[in-house]
């Protein structure tokens, strides 16, 4: 009987530890794509959106819609 009450509650405390460790990770990451570019005034996530762009347009150009869109898929 004491042995299954300590493995629920080291399941239970184990839980909560990693639920807490995702949720401080989400937030850091979302605090992280939020926050602006000093002198760009974007924000990070919109500037890796436009690099995707960018190069995106640039594979369209050189290699054409298949390939470009193999790329993307990947």
């Amino acid at each position: 009987m004491m042995q299954r009450l300590f493995w629920r509650i080291f399941a239970a405390i184990w839980f909560a530890t990693v639920m807490l460790m995702v949720a401080f990770a989400w937030l850091a990451t979302s605090k992280f794509e939020r926050e602006k570019i000093p002198g760009l005034d974007i924000t990070r996530l919109q500037a890796s959106m436009d690099d995707l762009l960018t190069r995106t347009t640039h594979e369209l150009r050189r290699e054409g819609v298949e390939p470009t869109r193999r790329w993307l898929q990947a």
